[in-house]
């Protein structure tokens, strides 16, 4: 299937159900449930729609008590999407151990949603299997289903008659057929989400089981149809919602609080739009540069920019016409090589970092676009590469010891370890957004921190937010 106009996919499709109060209603099914929301987010990007909502980047239990106590949803940064399949494993087995410690001490329930990405890439179906175990082995309480919501509105990513599309310039792609359907760790080949689960699965559960929440089910037939369907989901059966407008969530949303009501227990693996949604958090507009930057301090910003993917590269590329904005490119292959030292490239590029930012002068700092394959015959793997680029990033903040104005990070893998690893944040709170789909931290109440995703936002997205910020 090639690309195809919006309208075309489209046609014949029912009228969309609009109501302004039915997040409202959400909201209040939401706070009358007394669960707690907690979501378990595979790289930072998943705060792309919510805003005034904790993040925590660690798991300790009395941490997590806090915010069960706290909060009715938090999130919890995983970074998994950037680890191997078996420490990811590892790592949840101990964050969901806590979760549970934390939600008893604090005498809570809750529910989980895995937030992940809306082009189908992460350790599917491993992690969710593994919140399943872990909890029904510990609270002797069966999950029914998995519902899965790969929808991005903000991304540009809708689910019609099951197929998932990514939409560019107007024209919509099936995301098997899209430069993420490629990547080297989690790539796959089917656009249909049945028959993506089932390749995921490796047939342990086939397309023809998965059950599909239609558009006609959601637009036509209501949410009480669509709690008649998921109260038939046994034996942690996978569920898939397709929707093109945030109300068709809503509305999947109120047949959802119905089955669970009546006892039904699911497990979720969503995209971000459905986060929001699910918690009943009304938009908030745009964030300006006042509510951003809040304290002048004559000093440059800092850019980031370790994502590869094709949206990002286009990205920086423009961003680098900037005249009032200088850049350093970070090399790849002197990291990788065993015929220079990896340090000595990242202090060059910290003490160039250093310089401008204290001139009052806002850098760019790039890797390079082009790796030496040669690489990957050492027996390096491409998760192996990406670590080692990562983690020098994350040496090269370290050695920036002036504090930026602001800070931007693309990619998500870039902006998980620059917060958690080089500037050490514990817990921090997402303010909103910058751009849709583009999330604002604010960490310490002073560094405004933008996660901008690798493939979120136009090619001039990345140099505009510097402009603005400048």
């Amino acid at each position: 299937m090639s690309k195809m106009k919006r309208d075309e996919v489209l046609k014949g499709i029912p009228l969309e159900n609009i109501d302004s109060y039915r997040i409202n209603k959400i909201r209040d099914a939401v706070i009358k449930d007394r669960r707690r929301i907690v979501v378990l987010d595979d790289d930072p990007t998943g705060t792309q729609t919510v805003n005034n909502v904790k993040v925590l980047t660690v798991w300790d239990v009395d941490v997590l008590q806090e915010a069960f106590l706290d909060e009715i949803i938090f999130f919890i940064l995983t970074n998994t999407r950037g680890m191997s399949d078996s420490e990811a494993r590892i790592l949840l087995d101990e964050i969901m151990d806590n979760i549970m410690t934390a939600a008893e001490l604090a005498e809570k329930d809750f529910v989980v949603i895995a937030r992940g990405d809306s082009t189908l890439r992460g350790h599917y179906p491993m992690e969710t299997q593994v919140i399943k175990e872990k909890i029904e082995k510990r609270m002797l309480s069966e999950i029914h289903g998995e519902i899965i919501i790969p929808y991005f509105k903000e991304g540009h990513r809708f689910t019609y008659n099951d197929i998932h599309y990514i939409e560019e310039d107007g024209c919509w792609t099936p995301v098997g057929k899209s430069e993420f359907a490629k990547d080297l760790v989690f790539g796959y080949q089917n656009s249909d989400l049945k028959e993506w689960i089932e390749e995921k699965t490796n047939r342990k559960f086939l397309a023809e089981n998965v059950v599909s929440i239609s558009l006609e089910d959601i637009r036509v037939r209501g949410a009480e149809a669509i709690a008649e369907k998921l109260l038939n989901v046994v034996n942690f059966g996978k569920v898939i919602v397709n929707a093109v407008e945030d109300s068709d969530l809503e509305i999947f949303t109120l047949g959802l609080l119905q089955a669970e009501e009546k006892g039904k227990k699911f497990i979720f693996r969503t995209a971000a739009s459905f986060v929001r949604i699910r918690c009943g958090i009304e938009r908030r507009p745009l964030l300006t540069r006042e509510e951003i930057i809040k304290v002048e301090q004559g000093r440059g910003g800092l850019i980031v920019v370790g994502s590869h993917v094709n949206k990002s590269t286009r990205q920086l590329k423009n961003a680098l016409e900037l005249n009032d904005v200088a850049s350093c490119e970070i090399d790849v292959e002197k990291l990788l090589s065993s015929e220079f030292s990896g340090k000595e490239e990242i202090e060059r590029v910290a003490s160039i970092a250093n310089q401008f930012i204290n001139l009052g002068q806002s850098i760019i700092l790039y890797t390079s676009r082009k790796l030496n394959k040669s690489d990957n015959q050492l027996g390096r793997s491409n998760m192996d590469i990406s670590q080692i680029i990562s983690n020098a990033i994350v040496e090269v903040v370290r050695g920036i010891k002036t504090e930026p104005s602001y800070l931007i990070a693309k990619g998500g893998i870039t902006s998980s370890d620059i917060c958690t690893k080089g500037l050490e944040v514990r817990t921090t709170k997402v303010i909103g957004q910058i751009r849709e789909g583009i999330p604002v931290w604010q960490i310490n109440n002073r560094l405004s921190y933008v996660i901008f995703p690798g493939n979120v936002g136009t090619e001039n997205d990345l140099k505009d937010i510097i402009e603005q910020l400048n």
